[in-house]
């Protein structure tokens, strides 16, 4: 019987042992389009959505609006889960330094990221966020994140040997912008592909509003995240362009929602900068999100409506 347990102790070990040298190698990268945004202390936050996800680089904001001779971490912190709530809220406080006083705050903003099924309830809504990633996490700041890897990776860990997982298009980058490029090695996105997609996102945004509905509970903590953020630094409301398709659907369905930002924007003091109107001067791969080149575009042409907005001597006594 000893030699029996001894035989399954040492088995576990083994196992153990494997399984952690899988999670060590696997943690080197790249891992998926989430873990970068989990391995590092934010003086700054890109929050919302996917669309904020690909479409604002982290870099081209710190790089143009932060002092250079500061040190200054800006994180892309948005995702496809991160709807405005107190999941998101909370996370949003394990993800920044303690420190942060002076700190450049960009909060993306379109209906969707104050949805939730119809018949969620304020409690429906908090239990439904706790099952994503920012609800199961407890670490937020660690290189490597062994919390990430252990309860939020999603695939097989023989990736670590042939990672099939990864889209090809995807780039990830450390400060957390997933960047899509058109062209890679082995494949070119085609207009033909960019205009199915589009065809197929429409089509799922108009399933999607037959069973979400605005919900109240995410606009409150939505200006709750403006309260914390504003004494921690300079907070920014954008709403990003999309195909027109896209924004007529948002637009029918809600069509108060700038009406309500504008509201918010004054009633906390910080500047709602709106891009729809624009939406034409930026290209899209699926109708929703801005592919490199316009990602940059976008984030160039941010840089300059916060410099309009913030005050004259921003560069130089504020961050």
């Amino acid at each position: 019987m000893r030699t029996f347990l001894l035989k399954v102790c040492i088995f576990c070990l083994l196992l153990f042992g494997a399984y952690a040298t899988m999670l060590n190698q696997l943690s080197k990268g790249p891992v998926d389009e989430y873990y970068t945004k989990f391995t590092q202390k934010a003086d700054g936050l890109i929050l919302g959505l996917s669309r904020a996800d690909q479409g604002i680089v982290p870099k081209i904001l710190s790089d143009s609006l932060v002092r250079s001779d500061k040190s200054f971490q800006m994180v892309n912190f948005a995702m496809n889960q991160s709807f405005y709530g107190e999941i998101y809220l909370n996370s949003i406080r394990k993800k920044l330094d303690d420190k942060t006083e002076n700190g450049l705050f960009i909060l993306s903003v379109n209906p969707g990221a104050f949805t939730a099924p119809k018949e969620f309830d304020d409690e429906e809504i908090k239990k439904f966020d706790e099952k994503t990633i920012l609800g199961k996490l407890k670490v937020f700041t660690e290189k490597p994140n062994y919390d990430y890897l252990s309860c939020c990776y999603g695939s097989s860990l023989y990736n670590v040997f042939f990672n099939t997982s990864i889209w090809d298009h995807f780039v990830f980058h450390e400060d957390g912008w997933n960047e899509v490029v058109l062209n890679t090695s082995r494949k070119t996105i085609t207009e033909e592909d960019m205009k199915h997609w589009s065809e197929l996102n429409l089509r799922f945004y108009k399933i999607k509003l037959k069973t979400e509905e605005f919900k109240q509970n995410r606009l409150e903590y939505f200006v709750k995240t403006i309260s914390l953020l504003k004494d921690k630094g300079e907070v920014f409301l954008v709403r990003m362009p999309a195909a027109k398709e896209i924004l007529s659907l948002e637009n029918e369905r809600w069509d108060s929602f700038d009406r309500q930002m504008d509201s918010i924007a004054m009633h906390k003091n910080v500047p709602y900068l709106n891009f729809i109107q624009d939406s034409e001067k930026y290209k899209t791969y699926d109708g929703s999100h801005l592919y490199s080149e316009s990602a940059r575009q976008f984030t160039s042409d941010l840089v300059v409506r916060i410099r309009e907005k913030s005050y004259k001597e921003l560069n130089k006594t504020h961050f």
